[in-house]
């Protein structure tokens, strides 16, 4: 019974401790759903919020460069793009920070006024849970944080330096091509400013300045036998009255009377017509310079009486066998005359010596054929007999036909490339030949741009590109004659040596690059932002092989500074090594263990300045058919132009390393259908086209400017945090 009444007690009491329980396992499992869902739905939440918040900083990042609410706008639109806790995410513009990122030491500084990073924040504030309320926790707040800044750049300028890139400021041709391409669109004089800005830095006045013919005070006639006349022997260097520095005896040899005539022209015509030139004309200091600029004018001339031809062929065998026939006949006196004399003849004589220079045409006037003679070729010219009274003779009392001046140098003004018909397909090659024989500042200048900044007019072209050999011209920096005027670029002022073109243009645009670069790179510790270098390039040889003239660096103001004195090289030779510039930049950007410069996580950036016509190149031809054999392309040209494909290869082999080359078109005379297969190989193209320069000189370095300005302004983005 106690038992029985026992049990009958205590019923009730457990079922109100079962009730208690099954509340508590409630609040344990909505605590535990809590934990499952709610904690789920706050990292969904938080997952949400930090993909906006990466956008949003990759958007705004985009936009540096351009105003902080450009910045903040376009991380706003992105970050209201993505959702989180099911609504679009609005970030408001105090979330929004533009700074310094330091790469480095992964620190982050608020700066809105040269930022290189972005750092955007991501909220949700008072958003409800689900089971949480449970326990008492009804909402919770979240905050993801991005920051996303300008990829650190190593970026090469690869400069060419090749002898066109002064050709539009070469006067005694490229002055009226230009003008006259330029007449149909209203600009019929586009050219002249940029040769007055060249007379301006050498002090030379107005351009075109005045010029003199050849022997004009001494009266002689205006035409291609001026300096015959002045030096035959009764001309007017052979008077009583003049100075023994400059008298033609009628015994002096052909030498002799140039030697003699060339220093009266020196100082009795170039000091006076270029009393500014430099160095200062003077045939007893520097005779040797001025000889080649005489020479580089100097309209030689055929004079005196040609010899009778030769008796018409005798058959002497019989039947046809057998027999001797004497030489042809030289061409009749009617034919026309014989061509101008050709660099570096070499006329054989007596003993097997070589007469070289000797500045006569070839053919049967050449006296090739005197080699087994016992007279030397001289002698025969001198030993003839006079038949009439003409220009330019006698000569040591005789009329027989001569070619005057004897030893002219084969650098004269219509060659050179003068006119540049490659580029400029229209100009008319007759233009530098006008100007022979004139003696004036507008023939001295046009003689320097052929010359460059690396030729010795005076010494041997063999080796008169050693920088410590010779006299270079004043348009050189190397010349202790160079003038140097002070220009202000991008708030910074250089002294400038004088303003050829379009090299000029090129330094005064590298250098507002280059402080673009430097704007964007203030408060970075160095070596955390963007690097540059200069790589130039013209010619192979030992004197004009591709330079590494600023190695990648942060001191940008030192990279600013070594642009002033980039000057365009000679004429003579081939100077267009694009491939071989392009692997100097390429090898430079490979990372240290390879042997380059460049940092593993940078991005390479090569910007290729050239009026794109490659005539050189280093690698062998089967290496490059093989390249392109194996890596078939459209933009490549056929397998015998290796010159160019050379180039493109370089190009597509970066492109491979994930490095970027920009092609920039400089000058007038740009081929720019090679630059557009660069651009195109490159994968750098803009709708299959490279980006154009002006077609205006007035706007060189505007455009220019603004080529380089819009790559700096496009390094692309990375999330750094």
């Amino acid at each position: 019974m106690l038992s029985t009444n026992s049990h009958h007690k205590s019923g009730p009491s457990r079922r109100g401790v079962i009730i208690v329980l099954a509340a508590i396992l409630l609040i344990v499992i909505f605590a535990f759903l809590a934990f499952s869902i709610d904690v789920g739905y706050m990292t969904m939440t938080q997952a949400q919020l930090q993909n906006a918040a990466d956008a949003a900083a990759m958007a705004g990042s985009y936009k540096i460069g351009e105003t902080p609410a450009d910045v903040r706008q376009a991380a706003k639109e992105v970050a209201y793009a993505n959702t989180a806790a099911g609504a679009p995410v609005v970030v408001p513009d105090e979330d929004i920070d533009l700074g310094i990122f330091d790469y480095t030491n992964k620190t982050f500084e608020i700066n809105e006024t040269l930022p290189n990073a972005v750092r955007v924040r991501t909220r949700v504030v008072d958003q409800p849970l689900f089971f949480a309320p449970v326990i008492k926790h009804y909402d919770f707040d979240m905050e993801t944080t991005a920051i996303a800044m300008l990829n650190p750049r190593d970026i090469v300028f690869v400069v060419d330096l090749s002898g066109s890139m002064n050709d539009d400021t070469e006067p005694c041709w490229a002055t009226q091509v230009i003008n006259e391409k330029f007449a149909p669109l209203g600009y019929p004089s586009v050219a002249n400013p940029l040769m007055e800005q060249v007379f301006a830095d050498f002090g030379y006045g107005t351009y075109p300045g005045n010029v003199q013919y050849i022997g004009a005070p001494l009266g002689v006639s205006q035409d291609d036998t001026a300096f015959a006349e002045m030096t035959q022997d009764d001309g007017p260097l052979a008077d009583d009255t003049c100075d023994d520095w400059y008298r033609v005896w009628t015994d002096d040899d052909e030498l002799t009377r140039r030697q003699k005539c060339y220093r009266w022209i020196i100082d009795k015509q170039i000091a006076v017509v270029m009393p500014n030139a430099k160095p200062t004309p003077d045939s007893t200091v520097n005779y040797g310079y001025w000889e080649k600029y005489i020479d580089y004018i100097m309209d030689g001339e055929w004079v005196g009486n040609p010899p009778p031809p030769e008796p018409d062929p005798v058959d002497t065998g019989g039947g046809g066998t057998g027999g001797t026939t004497d030489p042809p006949p030289d061409p009749p006196p009617s034919d026309p005359p014989p061509p101008e004399p050709p660099i570096g003849l070499q006329i054989p004589i007596e003993n097997g010596h070589l007469w070289a220079g000797l500045g006569l045409p070839r053919g049967p006037r050449s006296l090739g054929h005197v080699a087994g003679d016992t007279h030397s070729a001289m002698q025969l010219l001198l030993m003839q007999s006079p038949t009439q009274m003409e220009i330019g003779v006698p000569r040591r009392g005789s009329y027989d036909e001569i070619w005057v001046p004897w030893y002219m140098d084969g650098d004269r003004i219509d060659d050179f490339n003068n006119p540049n018909e490659y580029t400029f397909p229209n100009a008319d090659e007759d233009l530098p030949k006008d100007w022979r024989n004139w003696v004036g500042y507008i023939t001295y200048v046009q003689f320097m741009m052929d010359w460059g900044r690396d030729r010795s007019p005076d010494v041997s072209n063999s080796s008169n590109s050693d920088p410590d050999v010779g006299i270079k011209t004043p348009l050189s920096v190397l010349s202790q004659y160079c003038p140097r005027h002070a220009e202000s670029v991008a708030g910074y002022t250089f002294n400038f040596p004088p303003r050829e073109q379009p090299m000029h243009a090129v330094r005064r645009s590298l250098i507002s690059a280059l402080a673009v670069v430097a704007d964007r790179n203030i408060g970075i510790t160095p070596g955390a932002g963007d690097r540059v270098a200069i790589v130039t390039y013209d010619g192979l040889d030992a004197y004009h092989a591709p330079q590494l003239v600023v190695p990648l660096t942060s001191s940008f103001n030192s990279a600013m500074s070594s642009c002033v004195d980039l000057q365009a090289t000679s004429d003579i030779g081939s100077t267009t090594a694009t491939e071989a510039g392009l692997i100097l930049a390429r090898d430079h950007l490979k990372p240290t263990h390879l042997g380059g410069a460049g940092r593993h996580y940078s991005k390479k950036v090569i910007v290729l300045l050239t009026d794109g016509v490659p005539n050189a190149w280093s690698s062998s031809q089967a290496e490059i058919d093989d390249f392109i054999v194996n890596n078939a392309g459209d933009d490549y040209y056929h397998m015998d132009y290796v010159w160019l494909n050379a180039a493109l290869v370089q190009a597509a082999r970066a492109e491979m390393e994930g490095t970027q080359i920009y092609a920039v078109g400089m000058g007038l005379g740009t081929d720019y259908d090679f630059m557009d297969r660069m651009s195109r190989t490159a994968n750098t193209d803009e709708g299959g086209l490279s980006v154009r320069g002006s077609g205006n000189p007035a706007e060189y370095e505007q455009r220019l400017t603004e080529i380089f300005t819009n790559i700096i302004k496009r390094p692309g983005s990375r999330l750094v945090e």
